[in-house]
């Protein structure tokens, strides 16, 4: 299909879905994808709008109105918003970019997390993989191919997923990565010692304020509780492959008496680790 928008140049394309039941009650599920070529005098102004909206920038300059802030989406750009809420955005002077408005189940649930801890711009290499996956379907709907309804799901949950920063073994794909790797790589060094929020935001030379949300930021997670989930997770360590006494494994990994460290665990864990000795697995 060929969109007849103001601003709109021949050669785009957007394919539309109504979905069934079943997936606006289980799955994530597509109401219309896209890809525009746009000049001067498109817009879009809405105070409402039931869907999310994914906009994955290729080329050019689209302004983006959003949450009291407005944002220049680029090149390598990847905005994703809540049409629920007011959004303003429109074409500066020319801008290619592909699109899916869509919903689900518990996006409503993700979304103010994913927004609230990373905002709603993403570039490198979570703009690379959501474009990827939005591409991948917008092409199957360009080819003429069926699409079912689980299909787009996987491809809108792994786009979704995909904004999220990536974090493995402790190491962090971002520009803050040198002072953040430092911090964790002590964190994992010093785990029976005590260790305060004050030690580590001078170990990044930041003040513990903004320490603290850069830490959230790339990790997900606040230092406190990257701090307690990195301690549990070794005490299962020790508890699988030891013979260490429950009392041993509260000091190796910092906690001063093991009724503490029992709580700590049986809260996190939801057994208490000697539960979790006889049954690990």
């Amino acid at each position: 299909m060929l969109e007849k928008d103001s601003g709109v140049y021949g050669g785009s394309d957007y394919y539309v879905m109504t979905p069934s039941e079943v997936a606006k009650s289980y799955f994530y599920y597509l109401t219309m994808c896209g890809h525009m070529h746009t000049y001067y005098g498109y817009a879009k102004k809405r105070d409402y709008y039931p869907d999310m909206l994914i906009m994955c920038i290729i080329s050019g300059t689209m302004m983006l109105r959003y949450g009291g802030k407005e944002y220049r989406l680029i090149a390598g750009t990847t905005a994703l918003i809540d049409c629920q809420t007011p959004q303003h955005y429109f074409t500066a002077d020319h801008c290619e970019f592909s699109f899916a408005h869509f919903g689900g189940k518990d996006i409503r649930a993700v979304y103010p997390y994913l927004y609230r801890t990373y905002g709603c711009i993403f570039q490198n290499v979570e703009h690379r993989e959501a474009a990827k996956f939005l591409n991948a379907m917008i092409l199957r709907f360009r080819n003429e191919q069926f699409v079912s309804e689980t299909e787009c799901s996987m491809l809108l949950y792994q786009m979704v997923f995909h904004l999220f920063p990536k974090t493995y073994n402790g190491r962090i794909a971002s520009i803050a990565e040198p002072a953040l790797n430092s911090v964790i790589q002590y964190i994992h060094g010093h785990l029976s010692e005590r260790i305060s929020l004050r030690d580590l935001a001078d170990m990044a030379h930041l003040s513990p304020y903004y320490f603290s949300r850069m830490f959230k930021k790339h990790l997900g997670s606040s230092p406190y509780d990257y701090l307690m989930k990195t301690r549990i997770n070794r005490a299962k360590h020790l508890l699988m492959d030891t013979d260490m006494s429950v009392g041993e494994i509260a000091d190796a990994v910092g906690f001063n008496s093991a009724s503490r460290f029992s709580h700590a665990f049986t809260q996190r864990v939801g057994i208490a680790p000697s539960e979790f000795r006889e049954f690990p697995v």
